[in-house]
């Protein structure tokens, strides 16, 4: 199995060392994207009195070794950028200066990166670094590789198609670049179109659907491998220097994300609020109460993960519906399709009928 598609870890190890973080946990170094988003927005005439304001950000702390920001923080930072240089574009923008700014922490990984797979390698296991607020998951299947975005943490919806349009920019420019020549991504975001669909076009391409029941970008697997250079050396002291980058800001799970990984590994039988809130040593109000202040309800997330689950097995896995439904421990197939049209809107049927025409 490549690398980028290794399983997570086992969810009663991330509970027994309650390894996740909050809102307010500051592990977000300074140095790194708040840096480069208060960069972008005053080449935009943005002072950054303004980017920095109600943040609790001070022009110290970019200068100050070790010093980190919280995920609120950051959410609040990246408002600020929205509002001032414009919800369209700030997010592309961010992204291209991730690929390309000598300043970004990926400037001296990108140009050196041998194939696609390479950098998506390193790209996952550094991503607390470019990416606090999303992680990925990558699936593959005999004609394609899927990235699928997820929240760490829970977000806006402003922020979080912030972060997706700068992530889908950087994966774009990045493997670009690798190859020398454009790539067939295709993208599907879970956003409503957009006013500003002309800034997909011109960053992403043409091959963009909104309104779709995940987020993520797909490409031929065939171009994982494509190399059009070879700097095997550089590569690795580049992919070195991050690790060690990474290794230091002690990046932890979101809670969010590991209340995802915690329901995948019970995707069988979802356990009930009470039971869930034992196995984070929690009662079922204190469990509650932190659900809420992360502006999670536990069913809509148990319904979320068995959906993205269905969803999975259907277009990846290429399984049929007695087969999806008996996964997800369903013994009646009017159940399940009940409750499918719940999560997506859409029968099985319809479903499958919607992903071929989509091929």
């Amino acid at each position: 199995m490549p690398r980028f598609f290794q399983h997570a870890p086992d969810h009663r190890t991330m509970l027994a060392n309650n390894h996740w973080c909050g809102l307010n946990d500051r592990w977000i170094s300074s140095q790194y994207l708040p840096a480069l988003l208060v960069d972008i927005a005053e080449r935009r005439g943005v002072h950054r009195d303004l980017v920095l304001s109600g943040t609790g950000l001070f022009e110290d702390h970019f200068l100050r070794e070790g010093h980190c920001i919280s995920t609120a923080q950051l959410e609040r930072l990246v408002l600020n950028v929205q509002r001032r240089i414009g919800h369209g574009e700030a997010g592309f923008l961010l992204g291209n200066a991730l690929a390309d700014e000598p300043s970004s922490c990926l400037a001296s990984l990108v140009p050196y990166s041998p194939s696609i797979h390479d950098l998506l390698c390193c790209l996952r296991n550094v991503s607390g670094i470019y990416s606090p607020m999303m992680w990925v998951n990558a699936h593959v299947d005999h004609e394609r590789i899927y990235l699928v975005w997820r929240p760490r943490v829970s977000a806006c919806a402003q922020t979080r198609q912030f972060w997706m349009d700068a992530l889908s920019t950087l994966i774009t420019a990045s493997s670009k670049s690798i190859v020398a020549a454009p790539l067939p991504w295709q993208f599907e975001f879970s956003a409503p179109m957009t006013k500003h669909s002309e800034q997909y076009r011109v960053h992403l391409g043409d091959n963009t659907r909104f309104g779709c029941q995940v987020d993520a970008m797909s490409l031929p697997r065939q171009y994982l491998h494509v190399a059009h250079r070879a700097h095997t050396t550089a590569f690795h002291v580049a992919q070195h220097t991050i690790y060690r980058q990474h290794e230091k800001l002690s990046v932890p799970l979101g809670f969010y994300q590991t209340m995802h990984r915690y329901l995948q590994c019970r995707i069988h039988a979802p356990p009930p609020l009470a039971e869930a809130g034992k196995d984070f040593c929690m009662s079922p109000a204190t469990f509650k109460r932190h659900l809420y202040s992360h502006g999670i309800r536990y069913q809509t997330l148990v319904d979320q993960v068995r959906r993205e689950m269905s969803i999975y097995l259907y277009r990846i896995k290429g399984w049929n519906h007695d087969q999806v439904a008996t996964y997800l421990n369903y013994s009646d197939m009017s159940n399940f399709r009940r409750s499918f049209k719940r999560w997506t809107g859409h029968s099985p049927v319809e479903f499958i009928a919607a992903i071929k025409s989509m091929a």
